[in-house]
């Protein structure tokens, strides 16, 4: 499965690219519906050369954290159940549990459990490759798509943040060069005859090198100051 939930947009020939690498299953949130072309999470989006992929795409974003605790758990469910229903064709509804930075959940068995005793929509611990092998059994019900995804019905896909800018990631790298191939094993080489090793110093680079690496800044995804 290809997992693209963040890009800011997506170009007509990514099912081509993911096909490529064998595969023809995408996972997307930003740019994937626009409400009258494209209503619905599940739909086949083809390429210019003709390649496939099946996709499923997060409407309400890529972060869901569901409440671990029964009342809060079922509340939650039931209203992601609502706001998915307009926006569903198919035999199946996804509802993704996390969120990034987020660690699993332990009690995520045993309060789907105490759900499916309760109600008569019943939830399935599943992956997203056996989500996509139910996906494959409807194939055939799912529209179609060409054309490149930059849709913000669903998610906003920071339009204004095209910009590359090549000479920050240029400096960039020859910095965190300069830190691994001289400055980390000269110091070591000092160190190894008997002087000071200037931890100090490279911890304090290390973190200005790993801070300004940051994927929201390298790629210069905010505006001027």
């Amino acid at each position: 499965v290809s997992y693209l939930c963040d890009p800011v947009g997506h170009i007509e020939q990514l099912p081509q690219i993911i096909n490529g690498f064998g595969i023809s299953h995408f996972v997307a949130s930003r740019g994937i519906m626009d409400n009258e072309n494209i209503k619905y999470t599940n739909y086949l989006w083809k390429a210019p050369d003709g390649t496939e992929v099946i996709v499923q795409a997060l409407p309400f974003g890529y972060s869901n954290k569901i409440p671990m605790h029964q009342a809060g758990f079922d509340n939650d469910i039931n209203e992601r159940k609502e706001k998915l229903k307009q926006y569903t064709i198919t035999s199946s509804m996804l509802i993704m549990q996390g969120t990034d930075h987020g660690e699993p959940e332990d009690d995520i068995p045993t309060l789907v459990k105490d759900f499916n005793l309760r109600n008569n929509e019943k939830i399935t611990l599943t992956t997203l490759e056996e989500h996509f092998r139910e996906l494959e059994e409807m194939k055939s019900q799912l529209p179609m798509y060409s054309g490149e995804l930059r849709y913000s019905y669903a998610m906003p896909i920071l339009s204004g943040i095209l910009t590359d800018r090549m000479e920050i990631k240029l400096k960039n790298s020859e910095l965190e060069n300069s830190l691994e191939k001289w400055a980390e094993p000269f110091s070591a080489f000092k160190w190894m005859t008997g002087k000071d090793y200037p931890d100090a110093f490279l911890n304090m680079a290390w973190k200005l090198q790993v801070k300004n690496s940051f994927h929201d800044c390298i790629y210069s995804a905010h505006a001027d100051h």
